[in-house]
């Protein structure tokens, strides 16, 4: 699985363990999908902690509904710091929405 580079800016927390994060798994022997790099919903998404799999279809509307809240904030502090809250146990800590 594709690990984009170390970084982990755009996985979701596993909802299965909720310890492990999802990446988007690749056909075996491709070093990338082309159809999962342009729409996360065409993907499958795995976790490497527990193995649970998911369609991305999910994991494409989770970080639609958390952008959408997160540009609802503005820069109301008490907004954003109540956003990072939340998100921290539905986003990896490094993810771009954070």
């Amino acid at each position: 699985m594709p690990d984009e580079l170390g970084t982990l800016v755009g996985s979701p927390i596993c909802p299965g363990c909720k310890v492990g994060h999802l990446l988007p798994e690749l056909a075996e022997g491709d070093e990338e999908d082309d159809d999962c790099v342009e729409d996360v919903a065409e993907c499958v998404w795995g976790c490497a902690k527990c193995g649970k799999r998911v369609c991305g279809a999910p994991v494409r509307d989770l970080v639609a509904v958390l952008r959408q809240r997160l540009e609802g904030c503005g820069s109301d502090e008490e907004a954003l710091e109540e956003f990072l809250s939340v998100t921290g146990t539905l986003l990896h800590q490094n993810h771009y929405l954070r």
